[in-house]
């Protein structure tokens, strides 16, 4: 059994972690850009639902069946949808 000391003083174990440092510098900004785009995405979203809710027209709906889907993998078992018609003031 080798201390954990010998094992990273090696010069396999120092390239190695130096290749992590390099990486892990070029990844941190790519994941700061992502970060700010999802950041901007949910202001939008959030934006435009306070819109729609806020001046947004109603229109009654009635669920006229359901639409039964098989789910995938072991499990398979029937998921239901509504399928739901929404009448507006012309009567559509």
């Amino acid at each position: 059994m080798k201390p954990i000391e010998k094992i990273l003083a090696t010069p396999d174990a120092q390239s190695t972690q130096q290749t992590q440092r390099q990486t892990n510098r070029m990844a941190a900004p790519i994941l700061a850009i992502f970060a700010v785009i999802l950041l901007c995405v949910g202001i939008f979203q959030a934006r435009e639902i306070a819109r729609l809710e806020s001046s947004g027209l109603r229109a009654p709906g009635a669920v006229v069946r359901l639409k039964a889907e098989l789910g995938s993998g072991s499990d398979s078992r029937y998921s239901y949808y509504p399928i739901v018609r929404y009448r507006t003031d012309k009567k559509t």
